[in-house]
């Protein structure tokens, strides 16, 4: 029998606790996150996404009320996205260097739209985990 997705789990009217989102990924480096999260002063929101590419809930970690990265559970892992606006794609590319090679592939590769890069990294270790808080430190610094 197929395991169910995350958001067959956990439908819209079923908002999941953050240790249930934790326990359905089972991997260290979401608590991590999270932990990385709270030292920076971010708070962590869960809210629900109709997105046909990846529907169901997720977790942003915001400053204020702006979401610094958003979080997409999967079993093992999860994809973290950064969304840095025009401005934020040069100092961006200045940190590129050092980054895992993974995040650098994916970051030439990333679209979006007036100068924008929306990149998705699938989170499944260490160096990806820290090029996510540097790209997140990035957009913190800026606001």
């Amino acid at each position: 029998m197929e395991t169910p997705r995350w958001h067959e789990c956990y439908p819209s009217d079923h908002q999941p606790a953050l240790e249930e989102v934790s326990a359905w990924i089972a991997a260290p480096l979401f608590d991590e996150i999270l932990g990385w999260g709270t030292e920076n002063g971010l708070t962590a929101s869960l809210e629900y996404s109709r997105c046909g590419m990846d529907p169901g809930w997720n977790v942003k970690l915001k400053k204020k009320s702006k979401a610094v990265c958003a979080l997409y559970p999967r079993r093992g892992f999860y994809a973290a996205m950064v969304v840095l606006g025009p401005k934020l794609v040069p100092l961006a590319e200045g940190l590129m260097e050092q980054c895992s090679p993974e995040t650098r592939d994916r970051f030439a590769q990333a679209g979006g739209i007036n100068g924008s890069r929306w990149l998705v990294l699938d989170v499944r270790s260490r160096p990806v985990l820290e090029d996510v808080e540097r790209l997140s430190e990035l957009k913190m610094l800026a606001k």
